[in-house]
């Protein structure tokens, strides 16, 4: 793989982590935590199960897009940001969706649905209107399989995240 290539891999996958990193850090500011609230209104659907789950939620929304503009800004366009920023949190939420619909509790790890929801979303979604090749989103699916949860690793052990995976 040449460094062209690689570059370009990073590019495109770095500011999801980071968007990650941001939204895993504001779960800790006491503030946050009292005035945010989850992004399905703690609703049910039919099979008594939430909709999403309480990590799903409306602060964390806009910390979302307004990391991946703030990070994307320096990459290349806000509104590449913006997009990113979108794919990084309805990943999430289509992943906290699938989880509840599988009985599978808030925080709890779920293989694929866990650590790829985002980069899924943002592939078919970056493929589609052409905003990045398709070797870039292929590579970047191996790669955040691998990294992603040595990240989470990481949070974990600085205390910035509540689960290891």
């Amino acid at each position: 793989m040449n460094i062209d290539i690689m570059i370009r891999l990073l590019c495109y996958v770095a500011p999801f982590w980071v968007i990650n990193t941001v939204l895993n850090i504001f779960q800790f500011i006491p503030f946050l935590k009292k005035i945010d609230f989850p992004l399905d209104f703690k609703l049910d659907l039919q099979d008594h199960r939430r909709i999403l789950g309480n990590s799903t939620t409306i602060i964390g929304f806009i910390v979302a897009i307004l990391t991946g503009v703030i990070v994307e800004t320096v990459l290349s366009t806000w509104a590449i940001g913006v997009i990113k920023g979108l794919c990084a949190y309805f990943g999430h939420a289509i992943g906290s969706f699938i989880k509840r619909r599988l009985g599978i509790p808030d925080g709890k790890f779920l293989l694929f649905v866990d650590h790829l929801d985002y980069i899924v979303l943002s592939g078919i979604i970056f493929y589609l209107f052409r905003l990045e090749e398709l070797l870039i989103i292929m590579l970047s699916i191996p790669m955040v399989f691998i990294i992603h949860p040595l990240l989470c690793l990481i949070g974990y052990k600085l205390h910035l995240r509540k689960n290891k995976l």
